[in-house]
């Protein structure tokens, strides 16, 4: 009866251990997965906020220099900017200039208006 129980005792234990196993990949998956979607968006958010912030005048002292640093924070491929009546017609243009940014980088892409106030 004791080799039996035995048996039976390490058949079980190596069932919970590579059913925990298979609980904290999971687990490691679902954790990169959110880090993941959580650096997307502290990307976007980052670059478009600075990006408005730099139309506004507070946190960069010009559009090259938030391109140079959004570039190095983010590690992007492309990022530029530009005044939006290069490349489209603006209905009210007494309102300021309507300057366009744009990037691509590992965490996707993204587009940003604003006035220059």
């Amino acid at each position: 009866m004791r080799l039996l129980e035995l048996v039976v005792f390490i058949y079980l234990q190596s069932f919970l251990i590579f059913s925990f196993s298979g609980g904290l990949k999971s687990c490691s998956l679902l954790y990169s997965k959110k880090m993941e979607v959580k650096n997307a968006f502290d990307s976007e958010r980052f670059i478009y906020e600075s990006f408005r912030n730099a139309c506004e005048g507070r946190g960069f002292g010009s559009f090259v220099e938030w391109q140079k640093v959004c570039k190095d924070m983010w590690e992007l491929d492309y990022i530029a900017w530009t005044e939006a009546d290069t490349f489209m017609e603006i209905e009210k243009p007494e309102k300021g200039k309507l300057m366009y940014g744009r990037w691509t980088g590992p965490y996707g892409a993204g587009e940003v208006y604003c006035r220059v106030r």
